[in-house]
């Protein structure tokens, strides 16, 4: 009405202001944080919308709740998962955290930790002792691994912490295996090497 204060309302049961051309607006409900049991909770009812789920957990979880959840999870799956939302969710800290899960007994876990790691490399603009240490991780585990899918994800993170080392031995899996050559061309690019 007129004379009322106008620029709050509420409109279908939702706070918001009008913007200057006087069009309600609907205010994003500001969340807390998710803990650690939450996010693994979170993630272990997970079914169907997964994407939504993970979008949730990248907006909303703190990189030390991520990595309290990871040490905590029991579950492969889950541990996988939170290894994929801290590469998603650009978490710098998460990097040793990572590192370490190189060496969990999941392959799934291994390869989305690499796959992390290297998500994690390529938003740096340079690299430097964490991801070289990530690199020597990253190659140790290309060696051991016996399946291609897994060791492709090895590669898929050397490439993007950089790792000029691990270049011959990435060529060297490469020479049977197509998609490998293409991650090792694009390793290549992406070091700025020939």
């Amino acid at each position: 009405m007129a004379g009322e204060d106008d620029t709050r309302g509420d409109r279908a049961g939702h706070e918001g202001t009008l913007d200057p051309d006087r069009r309600f607006v609907i205010v994003p409900e500001r969340r807390p944080p998710l803990d650690a049991e939450q996010i693994i909770s979170l993630i272990e009812r997970q079914v169907g919308a997964v994407g939504e789920t993970n979008e949730h957990l990248i907006a909303n979880a703190r990189p030390a709740d991520l990595l309290e959840a990871l040490a905590a999870a029991s579950e492969p799956r889950v541990r996988q998962i939170i290894c994929d939302i801290c590469g998603f969710a650009g978490a710098q800290e998460a990097l040793p955290a990572l590192v370490a899960a190189l060496d969990d007994p999941s392959a799934g876990v291994r390869s989305s930790a690499a796959d992390a790691i290297g998500k994690l490399g390529a938003s740096r603009s340079e690299a430097d002792g964490e991801l070289e240490a990530a690199g020597v991780a990253l190659l140790r585990r290309l060696h051991a691994e016996s399946d291609p899918g897994i060791r492709r994800a090895m590669a898929v993170g050397l490439s993007g912490v950089r790792y000029e080392p691990a270049l011959p031995a990435m060529r060297e899996a490469a020479e049977h295996d197509e998609l490998m050559q293409r991650i090792v061309e694009h390793a290549t690019g992406f070091m700025g090497v020939a």
